[in-house]
């Protein structure tokens, strides 16, 4: 289950989350797309998500986040999506995983992020250019 939408429109593109937050920023600003395989044998837990990395902020998509594949259809995303990474990461970052209650299940959650969140997760090893 997700908790946002993607769209494209013109030379923009937007996530609308469920609680109401929003978020748009020029394609132009896109500069990396993780493609993420999470999983691990421990947990049997495996997951597919997506973080597009802008010049201000990141957005955690899961595999199932509508208009998600409207992204690798742009015709200006295409050398974006040539350089996109492809890592295998155990586990994301409690942070990042959907809340059950009060308890972080092994998930991705819909999110809107500073940068400094990437650079944080790089300097604790759970997310890396392997």
């Amino acid at each position: 289950m997700t908790n946002g939408a993607v769209s494209l429109d013109g030379a923009n593109i937007s996530l609308a989350l469920s609680n109401g937050a929003k978020s748009t920023q020029p394609l132009s600003t896109l500069n990396t797309i993780y493609c993420l395989f999470v999983g691990s044998d421990v947990l049997s837990n495996d997951s597919l998500c997506h973080l597009l990395v802008f010049e201000s902020e990141l957005w955690l998509l899961p595999e199932f986040t509508p208009g998600l594949a409207s992204i690798t259809e742009c015709p200006e995303l295409e050398d974006i999506l040539n350089r996109s990474v492809v890592a295998m990461i155990d586990h994301l970052p409690m942070s990042w995983r959907q809340r059950f209650l009060i308890f972080p299940g092994l998930e991705p959650d819909t999110k809107i992020m500073a940068i400094s969140q990437l650079e944080k997760s790089k300097t604790n090893s759970e997310l890396s250019q392997n």
